[in-house]
């Protein structure tokens, strides 16, 4: 090799970013192949680390997350109508929403669902219901209930209440169950 002469691409590129002083093994006209061997080598490697069997695992364990997730009244009515194999219609349909609603009130009834909620009165001042732990609602509590699927679906926390009588004067609000009984009892579609 003639001392001027450069012989790889890597060394023209570093000639040309202003390092003047190139070591030899990095002007052998061999070390472009090599460099480029070992891009493809590293990036193989990074495809199957991203791509390869341990994204299958890590996706797995995300479903097993999801199961034991707690779920809101509104996303459990949005679930039964639009992801379950028992979905019928839409919930745009008044009719439908009742159904959707005597559904989800005989689940709770029978005890197929547990339903956790905090104690609702209208007494209370607002800003305090918040701060009220949820409680398991007894099944037999539901009996004759009227589920509000318009308000569980469009609002949130103490908006949401599913009242004790027709009076509206207590009852329980922020409902919540958990995603793995509301699976086993509406398996996905």
């Amino acid at each position: 090799m003639i001392m001027g002469k450069i012989d790889s691409n890597l060394a023209a590129w570093a000639k040309w970013l202003g390092i003047h002083d190139i070591p030899q093994w990095l002007q052998d006209s061999s070390i472009d192949f090599k460099v480029i061997i070992g891009a493809l080598v590293v990036s193989a490697g990074y495809a199957f680390i991203v791509w390869g069997p341990k994204r299958d695992r890590l996706h797995s364990s995300v479903k097993t997350t999801r199961s034991s997730e707690i779920i809101c009244l509104g996303t459990l009515c949005c679930y039964l109508a639009r992801e379950s194999k028992w979905a019928q219609g839409q919930l745009h349909n008044p009719a439908f929403a009742i159904i959707v609603g005597n559904e989800i009130r005989d689940a709770f009834f029978s005890g197929k669902i547990t339903a956790y909620g905090r104690p609702f009165s209208p007494e209370s001042p607002r800003h305090l219901l918040m701060t009220r732990p949820r409680r398991k609602i007894d099944p037999s509590w539901w009996e004759n209930k009227l589920i509000p699927v318009w308000r569980a679906i469009n609002s949130i926390g103490f908006e949401n209440v599913v009242y004790e009588n027709s009076q509206q004067r207590s009852g329980y609000h922020d409902i919540t169950v958990e995603y793995a009984s509301v699976e086993a009892t509406w398996p996905p579609r």
